[in-house]
């Protein structure tokens, strides 16, 4: 009965390494880092460039679903999503969130191997807006999209742009204006990059 339970708790643990693995990810090495870079600022900069990528070509293939659902007619006879203000508005969310991708990736690219506070700041001002949009098509195709099936294949497609843009997020560590309401002061950074703050 030991054996079995040790079994069986071994496989569990096999199982849930696999899926952490399969969900974050190839694992990022990096060589020839520049003297004085800490690597994994260059990893950051190779793990954003690579999630910019997989929004761009998702964002797109969402674009081409959207316009198919609005050639597609339903069982009453209309467009599954029909013209007017919740299909204009969502195909200009796409084209925004498309827009602000490639823009990100082609600044990326400008600054290669860069994961600086300069860097994180100006990936902000992208960043957080391709958020808002994804946001909004959300909220448009709830009103927008008749058929449960294919609002939740749009929905799929949000979800993994949304990922891999929180993803490049969650690598800016810098604290920004808008999150910090009192005076704070640096007093420590931590290995992994947060920085401590104390209320003046």
């Amino acid at each position: 009965m030991r054996r079995l339970w040790l079994f069986l708790l071994s496989l569990v643990l096999v199982i849930s390494i696999g899926f952490v693995t399969s969900s974050c990810g190839k694992k990022i090495k990096v060589t020839n880092v520049p003297a004085g870079v800490p690597e994994q600022r260059v990893v950051n900069w190779f793990a954003a460039v690579g999630a910019l990528e997989d929004a761009t070509s998702v964002t797109d293939a969402a674009k081409t679903a959207v316009i198919q659902l609005n050639k597609t007619v339903g069982p009453d006879g209309t467009p599954i999503l029909p013209d007017g203000s919740a299909y204009a508005g969502i195909l200009t969310s796409i084209g925004k969130a498309f827009q602000l991708e490639g823009e990100a990736a082609r600044f990326l690219k400008t600054v290669p191997k860069t994961w600086d506070e300069s860097t994180q700041k100006q990936l902000l001002s992208w960043i957080d807006p391709i958020l808002a949009e994804l946001q909004n098509i959300n909220t448009l195709g709830v009103t927008g999209i008749k058929n449960p099936q294919s609002l939740q294949r749009i929905n799929g497609f949000i979800t993994q742009i949304r990922t891999s843009i929180q993803l490049i997020r969650g690598l800016i560590t810098i604290v920004t204006s808008h999150e910090l309401k009192l005076p704070f002061y640096p007093v420590a950074v931590l290995p992994r990059g947060e920085v401590i703050y104390r209320v003046a």
